[in-house]
C-alpha cells in the first residue's frame, strides 16, 4: 500500500519540548506531502538518488517512543543531517535532471521535486525534518496513529 509521506521542517527545540510532553504539537516552518513510493526500491531506480530518497523519508531517529504506525513510526532529522542530506539530494536531483530530463508536468519529477524543496528549506533554516506517514485507511489502525502537527 502506497501512503502520503508527510515531510515538515521543525525547530529542533521543537522536537525537543515534544519529546520530553507529547501533548506538545509541532508548528513546522513548512509542510509537503509526498507519495512514500519514491522512496521505495523498484519506483525510482537510480542510484544514488534512491537511496538518498529512501534515507530521507524513511532515515532519522525515531521522533518518540509512543507514536506508532503499522509501517514504520514517525522520524526525524536533526538539522545537521539535514544539511547533509539535502545538499546530496540537490546533487543527485540535479544530476538525475540533466541524463534524464522531465517534462515539468511529470508525477515523479513534481514529487521528488517537493521532496527537495522541503530538505532545502529546512537546510536554509537549520531546521530539522520531520518525517510522518499518513494513517491506514482503516479505522481501527488510523485511530491509533497520531499526527503531531498544528497545521493538520
Amino acid at each position: 500500500m502506497a501512503y502520503a509521506n508527510l515531510l515538515a521542517a521543525v525547530m529542533p527545540e521543537q522536537v525537543t519540548a515534544f519529546r520530553s510532553d507529547g501533548k506538545i504539537r509541532l508548528r513546522p516552518s513548512r509542510v509537503t506531502s509526498v507519495s512514500h513510493l519514491i522512496g521505495m526500491r523498484g519506483w525510482v531506480n537510480a542510484q544514488p538518488l534512491q537511496s538518498l530518497l529512501s534515507r530521507a523519508l524513511d532515515g532519522g531517529e525515531l521522533l518518540a517512543a509512543p507514536l506508532w504506525h503499522p509501517l514504520r513510526a514517525p522520524v526525524y532529522h536533526s538539522p545537521e543531517s539535514v544539511r547533509d542530506l539535502s545538499a546530496a539530494l540537490m546533487l543527485a536531483w540535479d544530476s538525475f535532471l540533466a541524463e534524464y530530463p522531465l517534462p515539468e508536468d511529470d508525477w515523479y519529477r513534481i514529487e521528488i521535486g517537493k521532496a527537495v524543496a522541503l530538505f532545502r528549506h529546512a537546510a536554509e533554516r537549520c531546521d530539522g525534518v520531520v518525517s510522518i506517514l499518513q494513517p491506514p485507511y482503516d479505522a481501527e489502525r488510523a485511530s491509533r496513529v497520531q499526527i503531531p502537527l498544528e497545521t493538520m
